[in-house]
């Protein structure tokens, strides 16, 4: 899930500009000598590169795209109850709205997706699933759990047993999440 930012030291402007002179130089000695320059990132940054990194992660926090502002549009149109919840869902004005309801269709834990996107509350996601009707798409959505199962067998202690039941189970479910039992030859047994 997600990955720690890494470490910034905050410094004065006249200061963060001094130390990256120094690295630059440092870095182009090194070219001169035949060796690579530095690849790991200064964690010195200036007091301005934070305010100006704060004031757009404000901005982007806060901006929705046109298609999630026109897939809002359309589900209030079809429930008139959307509109409220949208107004008042935190994932609804989300910016990456289209993300959070592709994972929870892809059968990520609500858990999962509280804690990534920061929501206070698992009832936040669930909320919205509802209202937008992601549940029923979600039910529908089985193929891809037993897809995942059936890729990761070798790293999760299981018997054969289980991928072979996996397998069958992945060969009788359709894109819609329907089940449809294969045909049985005479006299064969499954179980």
């Amino acid at each position: 899930m997600p990955n720690n930012p890494p470490v910034q030291i905050v410094a004065e402007p006249a200061l963060a500009e001094i130390l990256a002179t120094r690295r630059a130089d440092r870095n182009a000695a090194l070219i001169a000598a035949g060796q690579p320059p530095l690849q790991d990132e200064s964690p010195f940054v200036s007091s301005s590169e934070v305010a100006e990194q704060q004031a757009s992660a404000a901005a982007r926090k806060t901006r929705l795209t046109a298609a999630a502002k026109a897939k809002i549009a359309a589900r209030a149109e079809a429930n008139p109850f959307f509109a409220r919840h949208s107004r008042k869902c935190l994932i609804c004005r989300h910016p990456d709205v289209d993300a959070i309801e592709q994972i929870y269709l892809n059968w990520f834990s609500a858990r999962a997706i509280a804690d990534y996107f920061r929501f206070h509350d698992l009832d936040v996601v669930y909320r919205h699933a509802a209202a937008a009707g992601l549940d029923v798409l979600r039910r529908q959505n089985v193929r891809s759990v037993l897809e995942r199962f059936i890729e990761e067998w070798r790293h999760v202690k299981i018997t054969s047993s289980a991928i072979i039941r996996s397998i069958r189970a992945l060969s009788c479910v359709d894109e819609r999440g329907h089940w449809t039992d294969l045909p049985c030859p005479p006299g064969f047994l499954i179980g």
